[in-house]
Protein backbone atom coordinates (compact mmCIF):
# COMPACT_ATOMS: atom_id res chain seq x y z
CA UNK A 1 0.00 0.00 0.00
CA UNK A 2 2.74 2.38 1.04
CA UNK A 3 4.76 1.44 -2.29
CA UNK A 4 1.84 1.89 -4.16
CA UNK A 5 1.29 5.52 -2.52
CA UNK A 6 4.90 6.47 -3.58
CA UNK A 7 4.34 5.37 -6.89
CA UNK A 8 1.12 7.72 -7.19
CA UNK A 9 3.23 10.81 -5.50
CA UNK A 10 6.09 10.35 -8.18
CA UNK A 11 3.66 10.07 -10.78
CA UNK A 12 1.91 13.67 -9.61
CA UNK A 13 5.89 15.24 -8.96
CA UNK A 14 6.70 14.48 -12.69
CA UNK A 15 3.31 14.99 -13.99
CA UNK A 16 3.48 18.44 -12.59
CA UNK A 17 7.11 19.10 -14.05
CA UNK A 18 5.65 18.02 -17.60
CA UNK A 19 2.30 20.59 -16.55
CA UNK A 20 4.84 23.49 -15.27
CA UNK A 21 6.95 23.16 -18.39
CA UNK A 22 4.66 23.05 -21.19
CA UNK A 23 1.75 24.90 -19.86
CA UNK A 24 4.11 27.81 -18.50
CA UNK A 25 5.56 28.51 -21.74
CA UNK A 26 1.68 28.85 -23.54
CA UNK A 27 2.03 32.37 -24.03
CA UNK A 28 0.07 34.40 -26.71
CA UNK A 29 2.10 37.24 -26.75
CA UNK A 30 5.43 35.48 -27.62
CA UNK A 31 5.52 36.18 -31.05
CA UNK A 32 4.24 39.38 -31.11
CA UNK A 33 6.00 41.46 -28.53
CA UNK A 34 9.14 42.23 -30.60
CA UNK A 35 6.35 43.72 -33.18
CA UNK A 36 4.42 45.60 -30.65
CA UNK A 37 7.19 47.16 -29.33
CA UNK A 38 8.17 48.28 -33.07
CA UNK A 39 4.85 49.33 -33.31
CA UNK A 40 4.68 51.62 -30.07
CA UNK A 41 8.00 53.16 -31.49
CA UNK A 42 11.13 50.57 -30.82
CA UNK A 43 14.16 50.45 -33.33
CA UNK A 44 15.99 47.91 -33.79
CA UNK A 45 18.48 48.92 -31.62
CA UNK A 46 16.64 49.86 -29.32
CA UNK A 47 14.65 46.27 -29.10
CA UNK A 48 17.87 44.86 -28.71
CA UNK A 49 18.58 47.20 -25.82
CA UNK A 50 15.78 45.33 -24.74
CA UNK A 51 16.83 42.15 -24.70
CA UNK A 52 20.50 42.85 -23.26
CA UNK A 53 18.32 44.23 -20.39
CA UNK A 54 16.87 41.44 -19.94
CA UNK A 55 20.07 39.42 -20.14
CA UNK A 56 22.15 41.40 -18.04
CA UNK A 57 19.49 40.85 -15.52
CA UNK A 58 20.14 37.42 -15.65
CA UNK A 59 23.84 37.90 -15.46
CA UNK A 60 23.76 39.70 -12.04
CA UNK A 61 20.92 37.07 -10.47
CA UNK A 62 21.92 34.15 -12.08
CA UNK A 63 24.59 32.55 -10.19
CA UNK A 64 23.33 34.28 -6.48
CA UNK A 65 19.57 32.52 -7.48
CA UNK A 66 21.23 29.40 -7.93
CA UNK A 67 22.98 29.61 -4.51
CA UNK A 68 19.79 30.54 -2.95
CA UNK A 69 18.15 27.23 -4.40
CA UNK A 70 21.73 25.43 -3.07
CA UNK A 71 20.37 27.08 0.17
CA UNK A 72 16.18 27.42 0.53
CA UNK A 73 13.06 25.71 -0.97
CA UNK A 74 13.66 24.66 -4.84
CA UNK A 75 9.76 24.59 -4.96
CA UNK A 76 8.74 27.78 -4.11
CA UNK A 77 11.56 29.51 -6.06
CA UNK A 78 10.60 27.96 -9.25
CA UNK A 79 6.71 28.94 -7.84
CA UNK A 80 8.31 33.03 -7.65
CA UNK A 81 9.64 32.72 -10.94
CA UNK A 82 6.18 32.31 -12.25
CA UNK A 83 4.85 35.29 -10.41
CA UNK A 84 7.47 37.30 -11.48
CA UNK A 85 7.09 36.45 -15.11
CA UNK A 86 3.30 37.11 -14.66
CA UNK A 87 4.10 40.83 -13.62
CA UNK A 88 6.34 41.19 -16.01
CA UNK A 89 3.17 41.43 -19.07
CA UNK A 90 1.33 43.32 -16.25
CA UNK A 91 3.82 45.95 -16.49
CA UNK A 92 3.95 45.73 -20.28
CA UNK A 93 0.13 46.43 -20.05
CA UNK A 94 0.40 49.17 -18.07
CA UNK A 95 3.20 51.30 -19.49
CA UNK A 96 3.69 50.36 -23.19
CA UNK A 97 6.83 52.36 -23.56
CA UNK A 98 10.66 51.65 -23.82
CA UNK A 99 11.42 52.25 -19.63
CA UNK A 100 8.03 50.28 -19.50
CA UNK A 101 9.41 47.23 -21.12
CA UNK A 102 12.49 47.19 -19.66
CA UNK A 103 10.84 47.01 -16.33
CA UNK A 104 9.35 43.88 -17.31
CA UNK A 105 12.18 42.35 -19.06
CA UNK A 106 13.29 43.09 -15.96
CA UNK A 107 11.31 41.25 -13.96
CA UNK A 108 11.11 38.24 -16.02
CA UNK A 109 14.95 38.10 -16.10
CA UNK A 110 14.68 37.67 -12.43
CA UNK A 111 11.88 34.76 -12.46
CA UNK A 112 13.79 33.01 -15.04
CA UNK A 113 17.09 33.23 -12.91
CA UNK A 114 15.25 31.80 -10.12
CA UNK A 115 13.67 29.03 -12.20
CA UNK A 116 16.75 27.65 -13.85
CA UNK A 117 19.12 26.42 -11.36
CA UNK A 118 16.19 25.64 -8.69
CA UNK A 119 14.17 23.59 -11.68
CA UNK A 120 17.36 21.26 -13.20
CA UNK A 121 18.41 21.07 -9.85
CA UNK A 122 15.03 20.06 -7.91
CA UNK A 123 14.67 17.48 -10.67
CA UNK A 124 17.86 16.10 -10.41
CA UNK A 125 17.47 15.15 -6.94
CA UNK A 126 14.04 14.14 -6.61
CA UNK A 127 15.23 11.25 -9.21
CA UNK A 128 18.40 10.49 -7.24
CA UNK A 129 15.46 10.02 -3.78
CA UNK A 130 13.67 7.57 -6.03
CA UNK A 131 17.20 6.20 -7.15
CA UNK A 132 16.49 6.95 -10.52
CA UNK A 133 19.09 9.47 -12.03
CA UNK A 134 19.04 7.47 -15.33
CA UNK A 135 15.39 8.98 -16.32
CA UNK A 136 16.85 12.60 -16.51
CA UNK A 137 17.81 13.29 -19.67
CA UNK A 138 14.79 11.70 -20.46
CA UNK A 139 12.23 13.74 -18.34
CA UNK A 140 14.89 16.31 -18.99
CA UNK A 141 14.14 16.10 -22.41
CA UNK A 142 10.37 16.18 -22.67
CA UNK A 143 9.88 18.56 -20.45
CA UNK A 144 11.89 20.47 -22.83
CA UNK A 145 9.83 19.43 -25.70
CA UNK A 146 6.79 20.21 -23.82
CA UNK A 147 7.81 23.61 -22.87
CA UNK A 148 9.02 24.18 -26.64
CA UNK A 149 5.26 22.58 -27.60
CA UNK A 150 3.63 25.03 -25.42
CA UNK A 151 5.18 28.06 -26.94
CA UNK A 152 4.30 27.22 -30.48
CA UNK A 153 0.50 26.32 -28.98
CA UNK A 154 1.20 30.04 -28.02
CA UNK A 155 2.10 31.38 -30.88
CA UNK A 156 -0.29 30.12 -32.78
CA UNK A 157 -2.84 31.12 -30.51
CA UNK A 158 -1.16 34.84 -30.60
CA UNK A 159 -1.76 34.22 -34.09
CA UNK A 160 -5.40 33.84 -33.90
CA UNK A 161 -6.14 36.01 -30.83
CA UNK A 162 -4.53 39.46 -32.41
CA UNK A 163 -8.02 39.89 -33.82
CA UNK A 164 -8.57 40.75 -30.23
CA UNK A 165 -5.87 43.80 -30.37
CA UNK A 166 -2.61 43.55 -28.35
CA UNK A 167 -4.17 44.32 -24.93
CA UNK A 168 -5.77 41.24 -24.59
CA UNK A 169 -3.43 39.08 -25.85
CA UNK A 170 -1.41 40.49 -23.24
CA UNK A 171 -4.35 39.57 -20.30
CA UNK A 172 -4.51 36.48 -21.31
CA UNK A 173 -0.30 35.77 -21.53
CA UNK A 174 -0.37 37.47 -17.70
CA UNK A 175 -2.51 34.77 -16.17
CA UNK A 176 -0.96 31.37 -17.89
CA UNK A 177 2.32 31.14 -15.68
CA UNK A 178 0.15 31.12 -12.39
CA UNK A 179 -2.17 28.49 -13.76
CA UNK A 180 0.65 27.02 -14.74
CA UNK A 181 2.34 26.54 -11.43
CA UNK A 182 -0.42 26.03 -9.35
CA UNK A 183 -0.14 21.57 -9.86
CA UNK A 184 3.68 22.06 -9.10
CA UNK A 185 3.19 23.91 -5.57
CA UNK A 186 0.57 21.47 -5.00
CA UNK A 187 2.45 18.34 -6.01
CA UNK A 188 6.09 18.66 -5.67
CA UNK A 189 8.12 18.66 -2.74
CA UNK A 190 11.55 19.14 -1.87
CA UNK A 191 13.85 16.09 -1.31
CA UNK A 192 16.47 16.64 1.76
CA UNK A 193 19.47 18.63 -0.25
CA UNK A 194 23.01 17.33 -0.03
CA UNK A 195 24.23 17.64 3.56
CA UNK A 196 26.99 19.29 2.79
CA UNK A 197 25.03 22.31 0.74
CA UNK A 198 22.31 22.13 3.81
CA UNK A 199 24.91 22.64 6.47
CA UNK A 200 26.36 25.39 4.35
CA UNK A 201 25.28 28.74 4.31
CA UNK A 202 24.23 30.96 0.83
CA UNK A 203 28.01 31.75 0.86
CA UNK A 204 29.16 28.85 1.27
CA UNK A 205 27.17 27.44 -1.41
CA UNK A 206 27.57 30.21 -3.74
CA UNK A 207 31.79 29.87 -3.36
CA UNK A 208 31.57 25.94 -4.29
CA UNK A 209 29.42 26.25 -7.09
CA UNK A 210 31.58 28.60 -8.65
CA UNK A 211 35.00 26.57 -7.86
CA UNK A 212 33.61 23.46 -9.31
CA UNK A 213 32.65 25.50 -12.68
CA UNK A 214 36.26 26.67 -12.88
CA UNK A 215 38.08 23.35 -11.68
CA UNK A 216 35.93 20.56 -13.38
CA UNK A 217 37.67 20.88 -17.29
CA UNK A 218 34.22 19.21 -18.66
CA UNK A 219 31.67 21.37 -17.07
CA UNK A 220 34.15 24.43 -18.01
CA UNK A 221 33.52 23.22 -21.67
CA UNK A 222 30.04 23.17 -21.52
CA UNK A 223 30.03 26.54 -19.86
CA UNK A 224 31.49 27.70 -22.96
CA UNK A 225 29.76 25.93 -25.38
CA UNK A 226 26.70 27.25 -23.55
CA UNK A 227 28.04 31.10 -23.77
CA UNK A 228 28.85 31.14 -27.70
CA UNK A 229 27.79 28.21 -29.26
CA UNK A 230 24.18 27.57 -27.91
CA UNK A 231 23.26 30.47 -26.99
CA UNK A 232 23.17 32.04 -30.82
CA UNK A 233 19.75 30.23 -31.40
CA UNK A 234 18.45 31.57 -28.49
CA UNK A 235 19.23 35.15 -29.36
CA UNK A 236 18.48 34.20 -32.91
CA UNK A 237 15.05 32.91 -31.83
CA UNK A 238 14.01 36.18 -30.76
CA UNK A 239 14.10 37.67 -33.88
CA UNK A 240 12.11 35.26 -36.05
CA UNK A 241 9.04 36.62 -36.02
CA UNK A 242 10.42 40.47 -37.12
CA UNK A 243 12.10 38.30 -39.84
CA UNK A 244 9.04 36.53 -41.24
CA UNK A 245 7.19 40.24 -40.90
CA UNK A 246 10.58 41.07 -43.40
CA UNK A 247 10.10 37.87 -45.40
CA UNK A 248 6.39 39.63 -46.27
CA UNK A 249 4.12 37.19 -44.10
CA UNK A 250 0.93 38.85 -42.33
CA UNK A 251 0.91 39.21 -38.66
CA UNK A 252 -1.34 35.94 -38.95
CA UNK A 253 0.82 33.79 -40.13
CA UNK A 254 4.01 34.57 -38.24
CA UNK A 255 2.04 33.19 -35.35
CA UNK A 256 1.22 29.98 -37.15
CA UNK A 257 4.72 29.64 -38.43
CA UNK A 258 6.00 30.34 -34.96
CA UNK A 259 4.39 27.39 -33.62
CA UNK A 260 6.20 25.82 -36.43
CA UNK A 261 9.58 26.42 -35.65
CA UNK A 262 8.07 26.03 -31.63
CA UNK A 263 7.53 22.31 -33.05
CA UNK A 264 10.34 21.43 -35.02
CA UNK A 265 12.42 22.70 -31.77
CA UNK A 266 10.14 20.46 -29.66
CA UNK A 267 11.14 17.47 -31.75
CA UNK A 268 14.63 17.59 -31.64
CA UNK A 269 14.14 18.33 -27.77
CA UNK A 270 12.30 14.79 -27.56
CA UNK A 271 15.32 13.08 -29.97
CA UNK A 272 18.00 14.15 -27.44
CA UNK A 273 17.37 11.10 -25.29
CA UNK A 274 17.58 8.80 -28.31
CA UNK A 275 20.59 10.75 -29.54
CA UNK A 276 23.00 11.10 -26.20
CA UNK A 277 24.85 8.52 -27.29
CA UNK A 278 26.22 10.64 -30.41
CA UNK A 279 29.83 11.27 -31.06
CA UNK A 280 30.40 14.89 -29.73
CA UNK A 281 32.17 15.77 -32.90
CA UNK A 282 29.46 14.24 -34.95
CA UNK A 283 27.00 16.42 -32.94
CA UNK A 284 28.87 19.85 -33.42
CA UNK A 285 29.13 19.26 -37.37
CA UNK A 286 25.40 18.50 -37.33
CA UNK A 287 25.31 22.01 -35.33
CA UNK A 288 27.85 23.57 -38.19
CA UNK A 289 25.95 22.28 -41.21
CA UNK A 290 22.34 23.22 -39.51
CA UNK A 291 24.12 26.81 -39.04
CA UNK A 292 25.15 26.92 -42.92
CA UNK A 293 21.47 26.25 -43.69
CA UNK A 294 20.07 28.91 -41.69
CA UNK A 295 22.47 31.29 -43.35
CA UNK A 296 21.32 29.92 -46.96
CA UNK A 297 18.01 31.52 -46.55
CA UNK A 298 19.48 35.32 -46.79
CA UNK A 299 18.61 34.94 -50.53
CA UNK A 300 15.48 33.22 -50.63
CA UNK A 301 11.87 34.35 -49.71
CA UNK A 302 8.28 32.29 -49.52
CA UNK A 303 7.96 29.02 -47.44
CA UNK A 304 11.22 27.26 -48.39
CA UNK A 305 12.57 29.77 -45.45
CA UNK A 306 10.63 28.68 -42.29
CA UNK A 307 11.41 24.90 -43.85
CA UNK A 308 15.01 26.10 -43.33
CA UNK A 309 14.99 27.74 -40.33
CA UNK A 310 12.68 24.82 -38.64
CA UNK A 311 15.51 22.54 -39.69
CA UNK A 312 17.98 24.37 -37.71
CA UNK A 313 15.78 24.77 -34.72
CA UNK A 314 15.60 20.84 -34.54
CA UNK A 315 19.36 20.47 -34.42
CA UNK A 316 19.89 23.08 -31.90
CA UNK A 317 16.85 21.68 -29.91
CA UNK A 318 17.80 18.62 -29.80
CA UNK A 319 21.88 19.71 -28.77
CA UNK A 320 20.59 22.14 -26.30
CA UNK A 321 19.13 19.18 -24.59
CA UNK A 322 21.84 17.05 -24.87
CA UNK A 323 24.37 19.99 -23.57
CA UNK A 324 22.28 20.31 -19.99
CA UNK A 325 22.16 16.84 -19.50
CA UNK A 326 25.70 16.19 -19.75
CA UNK A 327 26.12 19.54 -17.55
CA UNK A 328 24.28 17.64 -15.01
CA UNK A 329 26.18 14.51 -15.35
CA UNK A 330 29.26 16.17 -15.18
CA UNK A 331 28.46 17.83 -12.01
CA UNK A 332 30.47 16.57 -8.98
CA UNK A 333 30.08 18.64 -5.81
CA UNK A 334 27.06 19.40 -3.63
CA UNK A 335 26.21 22.61 -4.82
CA UNK A 336 24.52 21.66 -8.09
CA UNK A 337 21.97 24.41 -8.53
CA UNK A 338 24.75 26.95 -8.13
CA UNK A 339 26.80 25.22 -10.76
CA UNK A 340 23.78 25.11 -13.24
CA UNK A 341 23.00 28.83 -12.75
CA UNK A 342 26.61 29.48 -13.40
CA UNK A 343 25.73 27.97 -16.58
CA UNK A 344 22.63 30.27 -17.29
CA UNK A 345 25.33 33.22 -16.29
CA UNK A 346 27.70 32.65 -18.91
CA UNK A 347 24.79 32.12 -21.62
CA UNK A 348 23.18 35.33 -20.51
CA UNK A 349 26.82 37.34 -21.30
CA UNK A 350 26.93 35.67 -24.72
CA UNK A 351 23.26 36.74 -25.22
CA UNK A 352 23.97 40.32 -24.40
CA UNK A 353 27.09 40.30 -26.88
CA UNK A 354 24.36 38.31 -29.16
CA UNK A 355 21.56 40.83 -29.11
CA UNK A 356 23.62 43.87 -29.49
CA UNK A 357 25.37 42.55 -32.50
CA UNK A 358 22.58 41.15 -34.15
CA UNK A 359 20.76 44.61 -33.55
CA UNK A 360 23.66 46.65 -35.12
CA UNK A 361 23.92 44.24 -38.41
CA UNK A 362 19.66 44.64 -38.55
CA UNK A 363 19.66 48.20 -38.30
CA UNK A 364 21.85 48.39 -41.42
CA UNK A 365 21.07 45.23 -43.16
CA UNK A 366 17.55 43.85 -41.87
CA UNK A 367 16.45 40.85 -39.84
CA UNK A 368 17.59 38.78 -42.98
CA UNK A 369 20.92 40.32 -42.45
CA UNK A 370 21.36 39.43 -38.92
CA UNK A 371 19.98 36.06 -39.82
CA UNK A 372 23.08 35.49 -42.42
CA UNK A 373 25.32 36.57 -39.57
CA UNK A 374 24.16 34.43 -37.01
CA UNK A 375 23.95 31.04 -39.46
CA UNK A 376 27.56 32.14 -40.20
CA UNK A 377 29.10 32.40 -36.74
CA UNK A 378 27.35 29.77 -35.62
CA UNK A 379 29.02 27.50 -38.03
CA UNK A 380 32.40 28.64 -37.20
CA UNK A 381 32.13 28.02 -33.38
CA UNK A 382 30.40 24.72 -33.55
CA UNK A 383 33.81 23.84 -36.13
CA UNK A 384 35.83 25.67 -33.40
CA UNK A 385 34.62 23.88 -30.48
CA UNK A 386 35.46 20.01 -32.59
CA UNK A 387 38.94 21.80 -32.00
CA UNK A 388 38.50 22.39 -28.72
CA UNK A 389 37.11 18.84 -27.50
CA UNK A 390 39.93 17.05 -29.12
CA UNK A 391 42.78 18.80 -27.48
CA UNK A 392 40.91 18.50 -24.06
CA UNK A 393 40.17 14.81 -24.88
CA UNK A 394 36.30 15.41 -24.60
CA UNK A 395 34.49 12.97 -26.70
CA UNK A 396 31.46 12.66 -24.17
CA UNK A 397 30.85 15.41 -20.77
CA UNK A 398 30.14 12.76 -18.91
CA UNK A 399 32.20 10.17 -19.75
CA UNK A 400 35.27 12.33 -19.26
CA UNK A 401 37.13 14.85 -17.08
Amino acid sequence: MVETTNLQSRRRSVGAFYFQAGVREFIPIYPLYAILMGENGITPVELATLFSIWSLVGIVAEVPSGALADTLSRKWLVVASAVLKSLAFLTWYLEPSFWGYAAGFALWGIGSSLRSGAWEALLHDLLAEWHATGDFAKIFGRSNALATLGVGAGELAGGLMIIMGYDFVLLISMVIPLVAVAPFALWVNDPPKDEQAYEADYFDNLKAGIAEAGANRTVLYILLTYSTLIVTYGVYEEFVSPLFLEKGFSLMWVGILGAFISAMEAAGMALADRARYIPLTKLLLMMAVASLVLAATFPLGGWIVPLMIGGYFTVFGMSSTMFGAELQGAIQGPARATVTSVAGFVENIGAVLGFMAFGVVAEYFGMNGGTLATGVVAALLALGFIALGNAWGITRGSESD
